[in-house]
């Protein structure tokens, strides 16, 4: 049995939470052979991305399941009135079955990219940012993502999938020709914006080299 521990507070100090910091760690072994393998067993799989250029991986109903099973995000210190983690917590229900009934059915328009993804996996998104931009209360969560959609008066095309709403990883090329990570927030700016109307500048970003 191997035990990886992360040090959560100071992966805080580079912004990064618990995930950014395993996925460092399994970017530093044969990532290759590591892909090839979950795709094989049928845990990953490959497709186009939502304007059919680059290949993205993507989890299978497998791999969720199987994630799950051996998988539990814990909080040292759950939000009060908010979303937590551990064993007891009520994952996969109140919240996320709310953020879900707020967003569209199905899938965005011209893309192969659901608007939602399961409740297990929205339940992890939100524990992310709970990480990277502190706790909020589901109520508060909710109705921000409320106003967020009703912002685009039924016409979504411009509209973020959820989990992307929530927060957004890109890598970007910057000034001195280096990558940089820049992390974006539609939820955070909603959450921060104190008078509930759309934001002027529609997102909350932070690079990191």
């Amino acid at each position: 049995m191997s035990t990886i521990k992360i040090d959560s507070k100071k992966a805080r100090e580079f912004q990064l939470d618990d995930s950014d910091v395993i996925w460092l760690q399994a970017i530093c072994s044969d990532t290759e052979q590591i892909k090839a393998k979950m795709i094989r067993v049928g845990i990953i799989a490959v497709q186009k991305d939502m304007f059919g250029n680059n290949d993205e991986l993507i989890m299978t109903k497998r791999g969720h399941n199987l994630l799950k099973a051996i998988c539990k995000i814990e909080r040292d210190t759950p939000p009060e009135g908010g979303i937590s983690g551990g064993e007891d917590s009520k994952d996969e229900t109140a919240l996320e079955k709310t953020l879900k009934s707020i967003y569209p059915k199905g899938k965005k328009d011209g893309t192969a990219f659901y608007w939602t993804e399961g409740p297990f996996l929205i339940h992890r998104r939100l524990l992310q940012f709970t990480g990277k931009f502190g706790s909020f209360s589901d109520k508060d969560i909710a109705e921000a993502t409320r106003k967020y959609v009703e912002s685009f008066n039924g016409d979504y095309r411009y509209m973020k999938l959820l989990k992307y709403f929530i927060f957004k990883n890109d890598i970007k090329p910057g000034e001195d020709g280096n990558n940089e990570i820049q992390l974006t927030s539609e939820l955070y700016n909603y959450l921060t914006n104190s008078e509930g109307s759309a934001p002027e500048n529609r997102d909350w970003t932070t690079s990191m080299r």
